[in-house]
């Protein structure tokens, strides 16, 4: 019966240390925030599209370091296909123009921002401008790595 106990007090000490061990060793993990956004319009040099722009800020929300941040955005109620009149977008594949890159942000601090290309707009013959812009705008970090000590 001794020999039973001191084999429960033995597992029971091992699975309490690797407890500690393993919280201990928890990966930090970081936050940001868009805290601003701010859309304008660029006409492209051959005059026949409008590229829909953003600037604005970030945020490390976090108690930790972030590097590598990536922000980019998309329209959410464009189409893929370029039609005169309307606003389009190329969603699946980003150029580099249609994101930015943060290479470091210190825990608490702000960072601005900008890329082109959110969205296009192609102008046709009866319509030369967007009336407005596009609904469904979304900018957003689509990558960043927390600092480890």
């Amino acid at each position: 019966m001794r020999h039973t106990a001191r084999t429960i007090v033995a597992i029971l000490f091992c699975l309490l240390i690797s407890c500690c061990l393993t919280s201990c060793n928890k990966e930090k993990q970081g936050s940001l925030e868009i805290t601003e956004e701010e859309f304008s319009l660029e006409q492209d040099s051959e005059k026949t599209s409008i590229s829909l722009n953003v600037k604005g800020k970030v945020k490390n929300t976090s108690p930790y370091d972030i590097k590598n941040i990536v922000i980019t955005g998309r329209c959410k109620s464009c189409s893929e296909v370029m039609v005169g009149g309307e606003w389009f977008v190329t969603q699946q594949v980003k150029r580099e123009v249609q994101k930015d890159k943060i290479s470091y942000l210190s825990a608490g601090d702000e960072a601005s921002y900008s890329f082109k290309g959110i969205a296009y707009f192609f102008k046709s013959d009866q319509v030369q401008q967007p009336e407005s812009y596009p609904e469904g705008l979304e900018v957003y970090v689509k990558s960043f790595e927390t600092v480890q000590d």
